[in-house]
């Protein structure tokens, strides 16, 4: 899909257009749901709605009834263990049978265990389960949806976008750390997080209260506001590049050569992980959009 992509954008700087729009049909109809998928159909200025079946339908399944009223249990009494060893078991039990797996990992996502529903997806997935709305729901879940729909347009930001951005940074996990130490949904470091609270008049302030969602939205969108005010004139890859990796590289790489063509600079970025973190937020933008965005 990359190759193509590229193949179609030289193509069209050749001015040939109608080989450049073969090029970027193939990867409409065969590569859809990838962040090339959804830059292929924004240069066919095409809305993106790929060809998505609905999917099977959620069922009543007395099984999974008691063995969620167990987990319920297990998460009230505060035993982590059991509660991750019996997750365990209720993906087991599906057998890898995709409307089995599809309606545990709708539990699981309702119930705050995004990360393993997500996960469940991915196996069905693996396991040559085709592309439907209701994986894909799976897949790229909305859980805080009323709260993270609220902090946006307090703050004047698209939800679809916060959303796409949360989905990347933790999976809408509020209690999760990376391994350099960020928190939550919007993974922000405490020691960002303090300073934000201090000049949004928050007291109190201790790097566990970034595991309370409701805080750690209102500390990150106000991060995310910063960066775009610093680095907005640069485009969204730049402000993306500046939450992920940091201001100090963000001004560096704006003076890449590629930077005035803002694709091409995404290509380019020099760390892995940041350009990946790029890629993943533009596709998770398209998706979000179609997955959530009329409803």
């Amino acid at each position: 899909a990359e190759a193509a992509y590229w193949v179609a954008r030289s193509l069209g700087a050749l001015g040939r257009d109608e080989d450049a729009q073969e090029y970027l049909s193939e990867i409409r109809d065969r590569d859809a749901l990838s962040y090339y998928g959804v830059l292929a159909f924004d240069l066919l200025e095409e809305p993106f709605r790929p060809d998505v079946p609905a999917g099977p339908v959620s069922i009543r399944r007395p099984w999974l009834r008691d063995e969620l009223r167990t987990l319920d249990l297990l998460v009230a009494a505060g035993l982590d263990a059991g509660v991750e060893a019996h997750i365990d078991g209720l993906i087991t039990r599906t057998h890898g049978s995709v409307p089995e797996g599809l309606d545990v990992a709708d539990a699981l996502i309702e119930r705050g265990f995004s990360i393993a529903g997500i996960n469940v997806g991915r196996e069905l997935v693996r396991g040559g389960a085709p592309q439907t709305m209701r994986l894909l729901r799976v897949l790229y879940p909305f859980p805080y949806r009323e709260l993270v729909t609220r902090e946006a347009y307090e703050r004047g930001i698209d939800p679809i976008f916060l959303a796409a951005l949360i989905r990347q940074e933790s999976a809408f996990t509020p209690r999760i750390h990376s391994p350099a130490g960020a928190i939550g949904l919007m993974q922000v470091m405490p020691a960002t997080g303090r300073a934000l609270a201090r000049s949004q008049g928050i007291r109190g302030f201790t790097a566990a209260s970034l595991e309370t969602a409701e805080i750690n939205l209102h500390l990150g969108t106000r991060f995310w506001l910063d960066m775009e005010r610093r680095y907005g004139d640069g485009g969204l890859p730049l402000v993306l590049a500046a939450y992920n990796a940091g201001p100090t590289r963000a001004r560096r790489w704006r003076r890449l050569p590629e930077f005035s063509d803002l694709l091409r600079f995404t290509e380019r970025i020099p760390f892995d992980e940041t350009r990946g973190y790029v890629k993943n937020i533009t596709r998770n933008i398209g998706l979000y959009q179609f997955l959530y965005g009329d409803n």
